[in-house]
């Protein structure tokens, strides 16, 4: 009797070789791809955020005659036109629109709600971040209904390298209440650039802001 002896099938070397280089196009084909759809749901996030801070704190004015921090934050810009301008880092707006903070919120009603996906659960207080880690978001409110570009240099806001930038406003906004918040910090040669996201949404994707 005649034994058949099977041959073992296995890959190859050139087999193994051009699998890995399959796998290493899809990745640079879907990677990129991946890392844009992040930073578009991010984005649209950040803007959600943003968009319901400026409705909560439109509801508070409504309410209540007056707008949230105006007694500490009130200036004038350049032309004499009054403004108010203040970053979540300097306030407690999660407790003056929840109706914690009675003592900005005197009547101890609730404009806005927060869930735990805005705020910080490993910080004593409720400090609110966005979709990019932000605690430092910017709200520039103009109760005449525009806002121009020096109202909005006037505030500084922290960059993830702890350094302050100032958002660049090209061209005057016609809406009473401006939220913004960094998306990126990048070098271009000597120069630190800062990228934003607003509410309401400009080309702030095309706008940088120099150190």
């Amino acid at each position: 009797m005649k034994h058949q002896h099977s041959r073992t099938t296995g890959f190859t070397l050139i087999e193994l070789l051009m699998v890995i280089a399959v796998i290493g196009i899809l990745s640079a084909i879907l990677i990129p791809t991946v890392g844009a759809a992040r930073q578009s749901m991010n984005r649209a996030s950040a803007r959600g955020l943003y968009s319901s801070i400026a409705n909560g704190v439109a509801a508070f004015q409504a309410d209540n005659g007056y707008y949230p921090f105006s007694r500490a934050y009130s200036k004038t810009d350049t032309e004499g036109r009054p403004y108010i301008a203040f970053s979540t880092e300097d306030v407690d707006l999660v407790g003056a629109l929840s109706g914690e903070d009675t003592s900005e919120n005197r009547k101890g009603r609730t404009y806005m709600k927060f869930d735990g996906d805005v705020l910080d659960p490993d910080s004593n207080s409720p400090e609110l971040y966005d979709a990019w880690g932000n605690k430092d978001i910017g709200i520039i409110i103009a109760p005449q209904g525009m806002i121009y570009s020096g109202m909005v240099q006037s505030l500084n806001l922290k960059g993830y390298d702890d350094k302050s930038y100032t958002y660049k406003l090209q061209e005057a906004l016609e809406t009473r209440i401006l939220v913004f918040g960094f998306e990126s910090v990048t070098q271009s040669g000597s120069k630190k650039l800062a990228r934003f996201t607003t509410f309401p949404g400009l080309t702030s994707e095309e706008s940088t802001a120099e150190q």
